[in-house]
């Protein structure tokens, strides 16, 4: 097997899906990803984020270690002993990302992976450019802007989509609903900031309204969750709401196939796996409409719903529709569920990724000297810019205009 380095310490959520979804596809192409991190505070990130039940395969150079440049040499020192020739990083993985790609010697190959679509991730893209021999997004969004506002060669940023595995049977709907609530599930880490999780109340105050039978599953944890709880039992909906917890990713295939619809009103995304194990199970997705990311997912009005980011009326009239229509809740999940298999396979994925990887060393070299790890800096683009300093409601406000009226030309934030 082939040893790839996979510099990041997979979190609780998407990128801990990427990873194992990854892992797994890879294996039959004779590759073998290994996830790596460094020094105290990601040592201190796996054991309280249980990283090793689901993901093993990984190990902490340095973990005692508190300095940026002492964690990149023990990496660059990891990577030459254990004779690994291919690393895949992350836009997530600050310090350590940006040493590792200018450190690393030019016969190891570097493939950057960029996840969102943030300023920061953004900034941080910039300063890596020049330092990996080819870039991963894994929406259009994300390599139309690199390539577009940030000078990335066209000829080595691919766009490779999330895949997803599952293989779960034929959904079998009900040929009407027989006065039974529509099941909305909402999954994932319960903050406002990114997922606009206080949406969520309006959004179900209104469809109920509308006159629909209708009870959501909070399934995650979060910053939010209180705040969460208190808006809607404000609004008087606490009978049709009930809080699941975090759901282990063994256990989310299972939760979609008991609802009918997956509500994400995400203010920001750079993919979205979660709209994959949503639409694999036959759980129509009512989300965000994400230039170049939710639309690029989901075929509106065909396998899914999309509304206005912050559109908690449209948002409200797709589930009361869904609600009132069975044959359209069929349809969309039976489309839903044959779109997935044949644009957002595990297979697919993994061909990709396995071309890249063996192809790696039929490109040209980084266009930068590497450093010695005893001298790398931080450059300014990976340092909080104006963005940071904006008060949270001011920042919100904007990502969503920015969203609902992007700009001509492009969507550069």
């Amino acid at each position: 097997m082939m040893p790839v380095a996979y510099l990041c310490v997979p979190p609780v959520g998407g990128l801990r899906t990427f990873f194992i979804n990854l892992r797994n596809g890879l294996a039959p192409h004779g590759i073998q990803p290994l996830w790596l991190g460094s020094g105290r505070r990601e040592a201190q990130l796996a054991a309280d984020r249980g990283v090793y039940g689901e993901a093993p395969d990984g190990v902490i150079v340095a973990p005692g270690c508190d300095d940026d440049r002492a964690c990149v040499k023990a990496l660059v020192d990891y990577i030459r002993d254990h004779q690994i020739s291919v690393v895949l990083l992350n836009s997530v993985a600050v310090a350590q990302t940006y040493g590792l790609a200018c450190c690393l010697p030019g016969d190891v190959r570097r493939i950057f992976i960029v996840h969102n679509i943030t300023p920061m991730t953004y900034r941080i893209a910039a300063a890596m450019r020049d330092y990996v021999h080819c870039t991963v997004a894994p929406c259009p969004r994300i390599q139309r802007d690199l390539v577009r506002h940030y000078r990335f060669n066209a000829n080595s940023t691919f766009c490779i989509p999330h895949g997803t595995g599952s293989g779960l049977p034929d959904r079998e709907y009900p040929p009407q609903r027989d006065g039974a609530p529509l099941q909305i599930a909402f999954v994932g880490r319960v903050e406002d900031e990114q997922k606009g999780v206080l949406w969520l109340p309006k959004i179900l105050e209104r469809a109920v309204a509308a006159g629909a039978n209708v009870r959501l599953t909070v399934a995650g944890d979060g910053p939010d969750l209180l705040k969460l709880r208190e808006a809607l039992s404000r609004r008087g909906l606490d009978s049709r709401v009930e809080f699941a917890g975090a759901i282990p990713q063994d256990r989310v295939a299972s939760l979609f196939s008991r609802h009918d619809v997956f509500l994400m009103p995400s203010r920001y995304e750079g993919f979205g796996y979660v709209l994959l194990e949503a639409m694999a199970a036959g759980c129509v997705p009512v989300a965000s409409r994400i230039h170049g990311v939710t639309d690029f997912v989901i075929q509106d009005g065909h396998t899914g719903f999309l509304f206005p980011v912050g559109s908690t009326r449209a948002a409200a009239k797709h589930l009361a529709r869904l609600a009132s229509d069975a044959a359209l809740h069929a349809a969309a999940g039976a489309a839903a569920q044959a779109d997935v298999r044949a644009r957002f396979s595990l297979a697919q994925q993994a061909r990709r990724y396995a071309g890249l990887i063996h192809g790696a060393f039929e490109m040209p070299p980084a266009l930068q000297a590497p450093m010695a790890p005893e001298t790398f800096s931080i450059p300014r683009g990976f340092r909080a810019g104006w963005w940071h300093g904006l008060p949270l409601p001011v920042k919100n406000a904007l990502r969503t205009a920015l969203e609902r009226f992007p700009v001509r030309g492009g969507m550069q934030r």
